[in-house]
């Protein structure tokens, strides 16, 4: 309305542009504040244009789920932030139109109605769960087109995979046995007493991959993770530090690979070195590749992606990115770790003690007030939507 008083006669104002007429109807009206963005003007007139026209990381289109081809070809974003009670919620919605059929988005969007991302697993302790679809075989078989001078540095990525997987080519042999859901997990560790505390704690992570021939494929991924052991092995050995043990256990009758570090010797395990968090481990439950930075976390993955199939969980249709961040557990292993990071702010930033302290606890005040943070990423009606809910622990 203040911009329609400085036209001349009304003419031209913002309310008669069809940009802007289309992303308010996008929003809504339900939502108390409003916003419009004009994103070709974003493009013409700041370094987003130019930032936009370079040459992508493939990790990062991926992740994101082709959203530099949102923001480069749609002309409009509307967004809305409502906020009832101590949950905070902002939503996005782009014009979407013309993108292309063989940008990463084409790789990241379900192209069935049908089809999206599983819903997120849930675990004990868990401090993040996401939840993707991804065509990983597409995306890396359509990669000379999608980024053509990261020729040389895929080349070498490639020839690097192809020492795990014995030669087999990556794209028709390893990546095709993938099916377009991935999940990940981290989780705040509970220490064995047997085994010990480290210094520095570090949160388990995990990746999850739905195979599409798990019993023939099984052995080919545990070879990789062999070899991938037998390397940090080469590795940490030159150094003189101590390697990993591989052994084969059993959770609930399935059969799973562990390694682990040796603790004979160690007499005090109330402050074992830091590379006690891991104990690296792959397993399969059902058509799921469970790869787990340690043999709990795996456990319980196997258990959490055992109910889902027995509760015949279902994609969610059109999403393709979900993800859930509890802020308060993350806070928590920050506590954990505060002498570490106040080290790490005197080493960094030159600070003292003092000041190093009062950085630290302000920043972990300011976190203990933020509770749970959850993204979706979907389409509708045919549009590139995300909606972005935080929970509040104010005083």
């Amino acid at each position: 309305a203040a911009l329609g008083l400085r036209s001349a006669g009304g003419k031209g104002s913002l309310a008669q542009s069809g940009a802007y007429q289309q992303a308010m109807a996008a929003a809504g009206t339900k939502a108390p504040v409003r916003m419009f963005v004009d994103l070709a003007a974003l493009r013409k007139r700041t370094p987003l244009g130019k930032a936009l026209g370079r040459e992508e990381n493939p990790m990062a289109a991926l992740l994101f789920g082709g959203l530099a081809d949102v923001l480069r070809q749609s002309q409009w974003l509307a967004m809305t932030l409502d906020i009832q009670g101590q949950r905070l919620a902002l939503e996005a919605t782009a014009e979407g139109k013309g993108l292309s059929a063989e940008g990463a988005s084409a790789f990241a969007w379900p192209q069935d109605s049908s089809q999206g991302a599983m819903p997120l697993l849930s675990v004990p302790r868990q401090l993040a769960s996401l939840s993707f679809y991804r065509d990983l075989h597409g995306f890396y078989a359509a990669k000379d087109k999608l980024f053509p001078e990261r020729t040389s540095g895929l080349i070498f990525f490639e020839n690097m995979m192809g020492i795990f997987f014995s030669g087999r080519d990556l794209t028709e042999e390893v990546l095709a046995e993938t099916l377009p859901e991935i999940r990940f997990v981290v989780a705040a560790q509970q220490y064995d007493p047997a085994v010990g505390t480290p210094q520095v704690q570090i949160p388990a992570f995990a990746a999850i991959f739905r195979l599409k021939n798990p019993a023939r494929f099984r052995e080919v991924a545990e070879e990789a993770w062999q070899k991938a052991v037998g390397l940090v092995n080469i590795t940490r050995g030159q150094k003189g530090q101590p390697g990993l043990v591989i052994d084969r256990v059993e959770h609930r009758g399935q059969k799973y690979s562990v390694a682990y570090f040796s603790t004979a010797g160690i007499e005090d395990k109330k402050q074992v070195p830091s590379y006690y968090n891991f104990r690296p481990a792959i397993a399969l439950a059902g058509d799921r590749l469970i790869l787990s930075s340690t043999d709990g976390l795996a456990r319980d993955l196997m258990d959490a992606i055992h109910k889902q199939t027995a509760d015949k969980v279902r994609p969610l249709p059109g999403a393709h990115t979900l993800a859930s961040v509890d802020l308060t557990g993350v806070g928590n292993i920050l506590k954990a770790n505060r002498d570490h990071l106040v080290r790490q702010n005197m080493l960094e930033k030159g600070h003292s003690k003092a000041q190093a302290e009062l950085e630290t606890d302000l920043f972990l005040k300011v976190l203990s007030y933020l509770g749970q943070a959850r993204l979706t990423m979907d389409r509708r009606q045919d549009r590139p939507h995300a909606t972005l809910e935080l929970e509040l622990n104010l005083p």
